[in-house]
C-alpha cells in the first residue's frame, strides 16, 4: 500500500514540474551596469516608474491633474501598462 502512494506521489511530482519547462536554457535578459548584471524587467519597471512621473508633471503643467479620479490607481495603471509595453517591444518574441 504505501509503494503505491509513493508512485502516486512521483506521478503527481512529475506531472507538477511539466509546468516549470518554460524557463528557457539561455537565462532572462540582463545588462550589465556598473559591474553588477540587472534583470531587464527591473529597467523596464525602472522606465514604467518614470513614465508615469513624466504624465504626472504633464497633466499638472496642463492643469488637468485635478479631473483624474483615483489619481495613485491612474498613476499605477499607467506605470505598470508602460513597463509591459516597454518589455514586449524590447524583448518580445513576434
Amino acid at each position: 500500500m504505501a509503494a503505491k502512494g509513493g508512485c502516486v506521489a512521483v506521478v503527481s511530482l512529475c506531472a507538477l514540474s511539466l509546468g516549470l519547462d518554460g524557463c528557457a536554457l539561455r537565462g532572462a535578459p540582463s545588462y550589465s551596469i556598473f559591474g553588477a548584471f540587472f534583470p531587464a524587467w527591473l529597467l523596464c519597471a525602472v522606465l514604467g516608474i518614470f513614465a508615469s512621473i513624466l504624465l504626472r508633471t504633464v497633466l499638472i503643467a496642463a492643469d488637468f491633474e485635478e479631473a483624474v479620479p483615483f489619481k495613485l490607481l491612474v498613476y499605477l495603471a499607467f506605470a505598470v501598462g508602460s513597463t509591459l509595453w516597454l518589455w514586449l517591444a524590447l524583448f518580445g518574441d513576434s
